[in-house]
């Protein structure tokens, strides 16, 4: 499940943000906004879905999809809870094409700090110096 959210994590950065990017296997280093999604299968198996943003990488994302620089929290979470239900309908899609179904809950913000979240696995995306970390929890 991992490869196919960061998959759709890599077609965002080409296709909506049209900026370079870097994979990894790295933690991120920097304090993060995190939002979360829950997907469950057809087997009844859940898992949720974290995605974390430096405060740079969610203020990108803002300004690219806005088309000016935008500073208030409220907009930021905004952002960030549609990045996540924008990257995992995208990989719901890329799931479907293998056969794999499930569906997708509401996105959250989560209270903690990702470094606070327990997960299984986990990706980097860095766009230079700024970092969107994406983590999967069998619930």
């Amino acid at each position: 499940m991992i490869d196919l959210i960061t998959r759709s994590a890599e077609n965002f950065c080409v296709h909506q943000l049209a900026l370079a990017y870097v994979v990894s296997d790295e933690r991120p280093k920097l304090r993060t906004v995190v939002a979360s999604i829950v997907i469950r299968d057809d087997d009844t198996s859940s898992h949720r879905i974290y995605i974390a943003y430096s405060d740079g990488m969610l203020k990108l994302i803002t300004d690219l999809f806005l088309g000016e620089a935008v500073e208030d929290e409220e907009t930021l979470v905004d952002m960030a809870l549609e990045t996540v239900n924008l990257i995992v309908g995208s990989a719901k899609i890329l799931a479907a094409e293998q056969e794999i179904h499930f569906q997708i809950a509401t996105p959250d913000l989560e209270k903690d700090e990702i470094a606070n979240i327990k997960y299984e696995e986990s990706r980097l995306i860095r766009i230079d110096d700024e970092e969107m970390m994406i983590a999967i929890k069998e619930l």
